[in-house]
């Protein structure tokens, strides 16, 4: 129950969408591929590169951190890799 119920457990989830390869804009506004109701209403863009790497560059204006950090761009990690990359703005964490 504890699990489940952390600030990072599953009962937190907000939404689960799918990256297709290339370039995938990520926001609150409609326009976006991925749209995210809580966040800014441009993020950034989430890019599917060949050979499976996945890298995020965000908005200036987004206040969003990479993991804790404010940085704008980097590429991020999968749970596969061990603690994947979390990328936080406001109250929410993806």
């Amino acid at each position: 129950m504890a699990r489940l119920t952390a600030s990072d457990g599953w009962l937190t989830l907000i939404g689960l969408h799918w990256l297709r390869p290339g370039a995938n804009t990520v926001g609150g506004a409609l326009d976006n591929d991925i749209v995210l109701p809580t966040a800014p209403p441009h993020l950034g863009t989430v890019t599917w590169e060949n050979g499976g790497k996945v890298r995020i560059e965000l908005q200036p204006d987004s206040k969003a951190l990479i993991d804790g950090k404010p940085q704008p761009v980097s590429v991020l990690a999968d749970d596969s890799q061990g603690k994947p990359s979390v990328i936080s703005f406001d109250t929410t964490s993806v």
